[in-house]
């Protein structure tokens, strides 16, 4: 009597679960590749920011300015501050999709570890009674053995 095959009835569905939760990886790894180049865009923001401040001091520092001078540095740091302040509210952006992102990645494997741990819990209880089977089967053949002989 050949025993029958493990067969995993929600099979289809724990490969589907898995197939979701590498497709949670993979959009979590592209959330954080964003996130780090919004923050990129933020240092340099900041940088040039930084230049602006600069270069109003030094226009300052430098003795008489002219008027048109001043305000040309002026709205070139007000431009950067804006400038700045989009990079930043990205920057939030992109972690607020980044977290979203990771909840679910969480959530996909809690889905897929519970179906795991059922075939697991299965294929153990498959396992013990193809286990007892053998034995009631071998048990049969020492009995007939003795009887016969």
């Amino acid at each position: 009597m050949a025993p029958r095959r493990f067969q995993f009835k929600l099979e289809r569905l724990r490969k589907l679960r898995e197939q979701r939760k590498l497709a949670a990886a993979a959009e979590l790894a592209a959330a954080l590749a964003q996130e780090e180049r919004r923050e990129a865009l933020l240092a340099d923001a900041d940088q040039r920011l930084t230049g602006a401040a600069d270069l109003t001091r030094a226009l300052l520092a430098g003795g008489p300015v002219d008027g048109l001078q001043l305000a040309a540095a002026d709205l070139y740091r007000q431009r950067v501050e804006r400038e700045r302040a989009a990079r930043e509210a990205d920057l939030a952006a992109a972690h607020a999709q980044a977290e979203q992102r990771r909840r679910l990645l969480a959530r996909s494997a809690q889905e897929h570890e519970m179906l795991e741990r059922l075939r697991a819990r299965r294929l153990s209880a498959y396992r013990r009674e193809a286990g007892r089977a053998e034995t009631a089967f071998l048990d049969e053949l020492g009995r007939g053995g003795r009887k016969g002989g």
